[in-house]
């Protein structure tokens, strides 16, 4: 277990302070596979459990729900986590909560166990957007007297300022990102095959007992039309070559569960021309301006404006909105509020920045025939101001 148990009782804690104040008796916490990819890791980092299945199987094939699991919270009980598979196969003794129910048809044993628990109204879950339609028809059926009610924000509320024991998970995971995204930059530099730049980066990341969702790369011409030279594994066996614009990216729980997400952008021999060596300090200059920025009380829509006019300065000739942000929260969840505006954009999901904090700023400055300005960084909040978690260079000469 990455934290003793007393770690997650007081997440518990904030969760059912939350609930109070929002005026619900119970939450249904959802996950599919693995635990520690994108919003599944809610429940990971609520009970450190994750799914044995190796990914979402037709429902028709043995067990209905495997690789999905649901963590029930209902005021004044220990959390109750119910998964779709053998119940003696599971680490009992790294899981946080002791209430652990195995069942062959998941969403019907949810639905019974609501209604069994005369749990009835308002209960807000997490997780709406993979959960199936079929199962959340089962529920609905076991427990009709059940109002669902979709909520991302709860799960946000007590995530987004980290503990001290998440704080120092936060820097570790931050020097496991340095040297792997400086090893893949480094081999991507070099003209190395990008699966060989990426392989250096994941041995980086698995050494340490990390993981990754993807590690991504691209260069040349195709780099200023599509962001990853393979849009399922995010490299190719292809080697750049002197001179063409690259970039690199790493993300995915890369230490303990939690998320990262830096990127940079080079020129392969290192050598630029006047052209990409205007492009990317220009890039480097804007990320860092934003970083700099960051302190407890900004408030991330001021910042978007500042990256705005830097941004239109540096002659971005970017037809269509990349992304609608320029940053975002990170975390064990690999997206949180506060986001960093891009034009006004996303305005429920902007806020002030308060020390404990994790958050990216990011990037895509073009200029055409040139290439992409692309860089993300990742850093904590602190009293003080920003304290950068990734430490690969932003410029490489």
């Amino acid at each position: 277990m990455p934290y003793p148990v007393e770690e997650y009782q007081e997440r518990w804690a904030r969760l059912y302070a939350e609930m109070s104040l929002r005026g619900v008796d119970a939450v249904v916490i959802w996950q599919r596979s693995g635990g520690g990819y994108d919003r599944a890791s809610d429940l990971h980092w609520l009970c450190n459990y994750a799914a044995l299945s190796s990914g979402q199987e037709p429902a028709y094939l043995g067990p209905v729900g495997k690789a999905f699991a649901a963590l029930v919270f209902h005021q004044g009980q220990e959390p109750t986590l119910h998964m779709c598979e053998p119940y003696d196969l599971i680490d009992h003794d790294a899981i946080a909560t002791t209430n652990v129910v195995a069942h062959e048809n998941l969403p019907k044993g949810v639905g019974k166990a609501l209604r069994e628990a005369g749990i009835e109204g308002e209960v807000l879950y997490n997780g709406e957007d993979f959960l199936p339609a079929m199962y959340m028809d089962a529920i609905r059926r076991e427990a009709p007297a059940v109002e669902w009610v979709p909520d991302l924000r709860l799960i946000w509320a007590i995530h987004r300022i980290k503990s001290p024991r998440e704080l120092v998970a936060m820097r570790e995971t931050g020097e496991v990102a340095t040297r792997a995204l400086t090893a893949l930059m480094e081999g991507l530099i070099a003209g190395k095959p990008e699966s060989e730049a990426a392989a250096a980066a994941a041995q980086e990341i698995i050494r340490t007992g990390g993981g990754f969702q993807r590690i991504g790369t691209a260069f040349g011409k195709k780099a200023e039309k599509v962001f990853w030279s393979s849009a399922l594994t995010g490299y190719t066996t292809a080697s750049p070559q002197p001179g063409d614009m690259l970039r690199g990216w790493i993300y995915g729980p890369l230490h303990k569960g939690f998320w990262l997400d830096p990127g940079r952008a080079a020129v392969c021999g290192n050598k630029p021309t006047p052209e990409q060596r205007k492009l990317l300090e220009a890039s480097a200059e804007i990320i860092q301006a934003m970083a700099n920025m960051i302190k407890p009380g900004v408030h991330s829509q001021d910042v978007g404006a500042m990256a705005d006019k830097m941004m239109e300065n540096a002659g971005n000739e970017l037809d269509a909105d990349l992304w609608d942000l320029y940053g975002h929260g990170v975390g064990k969840d690999f997206f949180l509020d506060p986001v960093i505006p891009r034009l006004g954009a996303l305005p429920e999901y902007t806020g002030t920045y308060e020390a404990g904090m994790a958050v990216t700023v990011e990037m895509f400055l073009l200029h055409k025939g040139v290439g992409w300005g692309t860089f993300e960084h990742t850093g904590l909040v602190t009293d003080d101001g920003w304290e950068p978690l990734d430490r690969t260079p932003l410029i490489f000469w």
